[in-house]
């Protein structure tokens, strides 16, 4: 990435990576759940939005990536929304961490 600004990293996790995670691990700015999603027990506090496309998902990281320049974002979504937004060919199995400027989005690990 060229931008000299700092990347905002956001971590996208699936409901089932969620409950297996320590959030508390990450130093996040800003939680995200999608709203058709049940709460996950443990989980920190999150915001309820609408994820409920790739398109909703990929706007929501768009307007994230401007917010919080150099800071981590959780996002948790559906599998299917994950997968529908990366093209991945199966269900990940861990947190997805992206890294986002102006120049667009590398996936730092999957």
């Amino acid at each position: 990435m060229s931008d000299l600004q700092c990347p905002a990293i956001i971590l996208l996790l699936t409901p089932a990576t969620a409950a297996v995670s320590d959030m508390r691990e990450y130093r996040l700015a800003r939680v995200l759940m999608a709203r058709e999603l049940a709460a996950i027990s443990g989980a920190v506090e999150s915001e309820r939005v609408d994820l409920a496309d790739a398109e909703a998902l990929a706007a929501r990281i768009a307007e994230l990536a401007d917010m919080y320049r150099g800071e981590q974002v959780a996002i948790v979504a559906s599998a299917h929304v994950l997968c529908e937004l990366l093209h991945l060919p199966a269900l990940p199995a861990a947190v997805i961490t992206l890294a986002v400027d102006s120049d667009g989005w590398q996936i730092v690990s999957k």
